[in-house]
């Protein structure tokens, strides 16, 4: 029967082994969080029971990546792209800000529909930096612990508890510095409280393909991370 190496942090495994299936989740981590960040102005209506934005179907990828990444590769590996998704969001502000300057040619007449829409986007980007540099840090903090603690078992919980902390905070602190001023009170606070039950509801239908790939990574990667000796300070980006 095929066994996992159990390690206590990914630090010795990083120098030695080949992982297979880390870099391109990693591209596609930072990949949902662009394209979240990008589609969530439009607001839609789910029906007659709540509003949501196209981006509330794709972030929560972004948090069940990173729990992906922070049980089979650990918290370090996870801290990693984490930072990677991070500095590809502030460039992608400064490339929006480089084309809202640039003037156009005469016969072009869609520049201020091209400010309406890519400028608000610049806020968005600067609120989602906040938010997900607190959100996602606490999400793979909680579930590396969790881990430790639970000696891997109940991954539903683990993962379950660390999605509703750090989505939880995420949703709110974005919300706030994403919508201020463009969006009333009332519907502000419908919009943040409809986006963490969606969330939350969304990862909860996913959680047997989330079991699905966290077993088949282990098995491919032939490891399974216990965080035990780790440096869980978020702005270090070592395998330590």
């Amino acid at each position: 029967m095929h066994q996992n190496k159990l390690l206590q942090n990914p630090q010795s495994l990083a120098l030695k082994h080949n992982f297979k299936f880390y870099a391109p989740i990693a591209m596609l981590f930072v990949t949902c969080l662009l394209s979240a960040n990008i589609v969530v102005q439009k607001v839609v209506p789910i029906g007659n029971l709540c509003t949501l934005t196209p981006g509330d179907f794709i972030f929560p990828l972004v948090y069940i990546m990173d729990g992906i990444l922070t049980e089979v590769y650990g918290y370090a590996a996870s801290r990693r792209v984490i930072w990677m998704a991070l500095f590809c969001n502030i460039f992608l502000f400064f490339v929006i800000y480089f084309a809202i300057l640039l003037p156009p040619v005469p016969f072009w007449h869609d520049q201020q529909s091209f400010v309406t829409v890519l400028g608000r986007t610049q806020q968005i980007i600067l609120a989602s930096f906040i938010a997900f540099l607190f959100g996602e840090f606490i999400n793979a903090y909680v579930l590396a612990k969790l881990k430790v603690m639970w000696s891997g078992k109940v991954l539903w919980a683990r993962i379950l508890a660390a999605l509703i902390i750090g989505q939880g905070l995420d949703t709110f602190v974005f919300s706030i510095l994403a919508f201020y001023g463009a969006l009333p009170w009332h519907e502000l606070f419908s919009l943040m409280l409809s986006v963490f039950l969606f969330k939350i509801f969304y990862q909860i239908v996913l959680l047997p393909l989330i079991y699905f790939l966290i077993g088949l990574l282990k098995k491919h990667e032939g490891i399974d991370i216990y965080d035990r000796k780790t440096n869980f300070n978020p702005f270090k980006l070592g395998w330590s």
